[in-house]
């Protein structure tokens, strides 16, 4: 049994010296995202007229119950734990895939495996991070929020997000092992924060059994910043440890490389459209579209549910965000992230262009008729497909939401057009991410991404931070006008489109002219 964790520990090392950099940037955004809220809750009215919009079974179902009496930290554990419990969740699900079944996938697995290491010390050495992570997650959130709610609740607030987020890692490291693949791995992973969210949602409303049967549900059974219970802690751990343990074991008795459960065999001959840039890319994206259409249609709902609640719902927000004033003004900011977080799946297919040329897998494409323009243009054309397919989710989802629940709907036609005039926007973050594949591919994602979290933090989080209206032009996202609210300046989004169409045509060029760098 020792010999097969032989090497935990030089692992863990390596471990730490590669994703040193992202796991510090993932403690850094929770921590400010917790302290901005925090501070923004501390002007919020916390009177009867707020628990008011918990009476609304919605509410319940996207935001969890509210316990105990009605205050700011009881209204803000309600309004956070749940929301940071999935995003640690997302962070632990893509730590331990990358490190297990994408690392396998690269063969660098195999090059781990060559060295005098156990069976087991891979995956040992990631859980153990994983765990190490977490830990520091609980005890920065404990830091930051003690000043504000006290010791004991801020502790039991932390470690239930981090307890909570913790057991997806267990499940993923499951579902690595028994997945065919690292993106199955990945898509199944996601389900099952989707199924225990919904469980959870459930649970809360009608059947609160069912809660208890969720990671996501138990982590708000610690009611913090209320009663600040501590067993479900202990049970999180548990279910963590019982995850881990099965993990283990099918990855004691799996062949290296596959699957528990192996993907069938495919056709002898592809079709017509595996034949095309077009068809190969949308094979490698289908599933990551799927999920992130229900995940954008399901945001745009949550938003839409509590459009019947109107009154009681900007009365809540007023102390964080005192620029909203009325329906409208919250369906511009609903509009503005949306939007943010829609284009990302587009800039991930333009980011792939490089992923693939690095995997090695276009190089079957580029040897045979296909030149580099063909390729730069699928890459694009799908890209801006994605960008207006994802906004016109994540609005349908809102639209048909609100339309159920208010008295006096916004108009469809409406509601198209404040999400649409993103879309030029979206065009300019396209164009600066095929533009960075062309010039400097390996760092493309880190600087497009960081770019994109830098674009949320001005337009979402500025204003709590009462930065300056100049801030929110460090993103082409700040210079579209605020529809329904404003009128439509056609020059402005004229010359966002002119920017993004010099962006484009640029990454055809420069593109054109670098050597590919396919993998050995």
């Amino acid at each position: 049994m020792k010999n097969l964790f032989y090497g935990t520990p030089q692992l863990m090392k390596f471990l730490f010296r590669k994703e040193r950099i992202a796991m510090a940037i993932w403690l850094a955004v929770i921590s400010v995202l917790c302290l901005f809220v925090a501070v923004a809750f501390g002007s919020v009215n916390a009177g009867t007229d707020m628990a008011a919009l918990w009476d609304n079974p919605a509410v319940v179902a996207m935001l969890g119950p509210l316990f105990g009496e009605i205050g700011t930290n009881t209204i803000y554990a309600a309004s956070m734990i749940l929301t940071l419990v999935i995003i640690v969740a997302i962070m632990n699900i893509f730590f331990v895939i990358r490190n297990t079944r994408a690392e396998e996938e690269k063969s660098l697995g195999e090059v781990v495996r060559s060295l005098p290491v156990g069976r087991l010390a891979n995956l040992a050495a990631v859980m153990a991070f994983a765990a190490l992570t977490n830990i520091a997650i609980a005890v920065l959130l404990t830091i930051v929020l003690c000043g504000f709610y006290g010791f004991a609740s801020a502790a039991v607030f932390g470690f239930a997000v981090a307890f909570g987020g913790f057991v997806f890692a267990g499940i993923a490291a499951v579902l690595a092992n028994l997945s065919a693949s690292n993106g199955s791995a990945i898509g199944m992973s996601i389900g099952a924060v989707l199924v225990f969210y919904m469980l959870r949602a459930i649970g809360d409303v009608s059947a609160e059994v069912l809660s208890f049967f969720s990671p996501i549900g138990l982590a708000a059974r610690t009611q913090p910043m209320a009663e600040n219970i501590v067993w479900p802690l202990f049970v999180l751990l548990a279910l963590a440890a019982a995850f881990t343990a099965v993990a283990f074991y099918l990855n004691s008795i799996r062949d290296f490389g596959r699957g528990i459960f192996n993907a069938k065999a495919g056709r002898r001959e592809g079709s017509f459209l595996m034949q095309t840039p077009a068809g190969v890319l949308f094979k490698l994206t289908r599933r990551g579209l799927l999920f992130w259409a229900i995940g954008l249609f399901m945001l745009g709902a949550s938003y839409g549910v509590v459009m019947g609640e109107t009154e009681s719902f900007l009365e809540m927000i007023q102390g964080i965000m005192p620029n909203i004033t009325d329906v409208r003004m919250f369906i511009v900011m609903i509009t503005m992230i949306s939007s943010v977080i829609a284009v990302i799946p587009a800039l991930m297919a333009i980011l792939r262009l490089g992923g693939e040329e690095k995997s090695g897998r276009y190089e079957q494409i580029f040897a045979g008729s296909v030149c580099k323009y063909r390729m730069m243009a699928t890459h694009l054309a799908y890209a801006v497909t994605q960008a207006f397919v994802m906004t016109f989710v994540a609005m349908f989802g809102l639209w048909a939401t609100s339309a159920a629940v208010m008295d006096n709907p916004i108009s469809f036609g409406e509601m198209f057009g404040a999400f649409m005039v993103y879309l030029p926007a979206s065009l300019v973050m396209i164009g600066l991410a095929a533009l960075l594949v062309s010039v400097v591919p390996k760092r493309a994602g880190l600087i497009t991404y960081s770019y994109i979290g830098l674009s949320f933090f001005v337009l979402y989080l500025g204003p709590m931070a009462d930065l300056p209206k100049a801030a929110s032009y460090i993103t082409p996202f700040g210079f579209i006008p605020q529809i329904p609210v404003d009128t439509v300046n056609p020059w402005t989004l004229a010359a966002l489109t002119a920017v993004a169409a010099l962006l484009m045509t640029g990454s055809f060029f420069m593109y054109r002219r670098r050597d590919l760098k396919f993998a050995a």
